[in-house]
């Protein structure tokens, strides 16, 4: 809506196939990240760090161990 906005009428199909790109790129790269923890914590043994099922402890542990590519 915003690109059509500013060019003043609808927006052709390749920029719509653009603006779907980014976003899907974008959701992407958001929810990736939580989904490796939220596997983790599921697939944690019990009594491991994992297991509490602390988003952001899994997540920290992951980037100090494995870093960006974890």
């Amino acid at each position: 809506d915003l690109w059509s906005w500013k060019q003043g009428h609808v927006v052709d199909s390749w920029q719509s196939a653009v603006c779907g790109a980014f976003a899907g790129g974008f959701a992407a790269a958001v929810t990736t990240p939580l989904d490796v923890v939220k596997t983790r914590i599921m697939l944690a043994k019990a009594g491991s760090s994992n297991a509490s099922g602390n988003v952001l402890a899994a997540l920290g542990g992951i980037w100090r161990t494995e870093g960006l590519t974890g």
